[in-house]
């Protein structure tokens, strides 16, 4: 499979043009007669994981997995010109990458426990082993059940414990040097999840009475073995809507708040960046707060694309609630983008 992306010197709408080739996909520019090719790359598969084997361009096997990647190093007038192996990969029989080399031939190992055989019955390891180039290695020890991993150790030994509630999601952390065997119950950061509090269910599927809005509250430990406080709230689509924090870790010095407002399509519409609300020490779990003041925002700009707000372009405005008087500030930052030389 081959990807294509290409930008023309206009600046016009984008739209999405198949390109010549077998399975290839690009975006070319409506405006402008000679597009810039900013990256191509295109995959291999059947191959045996070395770079002397790629195996073949575009055409899938009987196992779908890729064996090699390339990028493209030249074009001309927007078409790859040559092409640079970056990554060949080799599987066992679970599919899991057990050997991945970069374009210099460096081998990135992984060991699972227990091995993959032919017998079955073994697939869900209780142990990855990843060694890199340079002989580090980092352990990771898994929950055979979902994969998740309970214990890591990094390559300088450093111990990391994670724990997990029924559902799969993270309830605690232990960070290097403070493990679990040692502080089981002082836990560097904890996780608390509250989805559609007090709703009441009726028969169909349906609900009587909508609860509280969906929530996850995250503990930090502090110095002193106390924990600062962040809460999470979530709208209907589970989108970030506000955030409450409490200032310096002192949850009886009210909170800091901050809050998202979305349109229709679900893009970020206004942002209050964080504002402090001194009279609200303790607020209800899941309880949103309502400003009492007016913040700074943040108001995304849109384009005739549908009316996304693009990430390169913003409108900060001071609020005429507060001194300063409004003023809007528009910046337009152009990212960085490295051009592939045009071929010789």
């Amino acid at each position: 499979m081959q990807h294509h992306q290409l930008r023309g010197p206009g600046r016009g709408q984008s739209d999405d043009a198949d390109l010549p080739g077998p399975e290839r996909h690009g975006h070319r520019c409506l405006r402008g007669s000679s597009p810039t090719l900013l990256s191509a790359k295109r995959s291999y598969y059947g191959g045996d994981g070395t770079l002397g084997n790629l195996g073949t361009f575009g055409q899938l096997d009987s196992t779908g997995r890729v064996t090699a990647t390339q990028t493209a190093t030249t074009s001309s007038t927007g078409t790859p010109g040559g092409w640079q192996t970056t990554a060949a990969m080799s599987y066992d029989g679970a599919g899991r990458v057990l050997k991945s080399l970069d374009a210099k031939g460096n081998a990135t190992t992984s060991a699972f426990t227990p091995v993959w055989t032919t017998a079955g019955g073994n697939t869900d390891p209780t142990k990855e082993v990843s060694t890199n180039p340079q002989g580090w290695t980092t352990t990771s020890v898994l929950d055979p059940l979902r994969g998740l991993a309970t214990e890591n150790i990094d390559a300088n030994g450093g111990e990391t414990d994670i724990t997990y509630d029924a559902l799969g999601r993270r309830t605690a952390v232990w960070l290097p040097g403070h493990t679990q065997s040692a502080y089981p119950s002082l836990p560097d950061e904890t996780f608390s999840y509250s989805i559609d509090p007090g709703a009441v269910a009726a028969p169909g599927g349906t609900v009587t009475s909508p609860g509280a809005p969906s929530s996850v509250t995250t503990n930090t430990l502090l110095e002193g073995g106390s924990y600062a406080t962040s809460v999470t709230i979530y709208d209907g689509m589970l989108q970030a809507r506000q955030t409450q924090t409490s200032p310096q870790g002192d949850s009886n010095q009210g909170r800091l708040i901050s809050d998202t407002f979305y349109d229709s399509h679900g893009w970020p519409r206004v942002t209050y960046s964080t504002y402090s609300e001194p009279d609200n020490p303790r607020p209800p779990p899941c309880t949103r707060l309502t400003r009492t003041r007016s913040p700074l925002r943040t108001r995304p700009s849109t384009t005739a694309r549908g009316g996304r707000p693009p990430r390169s372009c913003s409108a900060r405005v001071l609020s005429s609630g507060s001194p300063p008087p409004a003023t809007q500030v528009r910046t337009r930052p152009t990212p960085a983008r490295s051009k592939i030389p045009a071929a010789m």
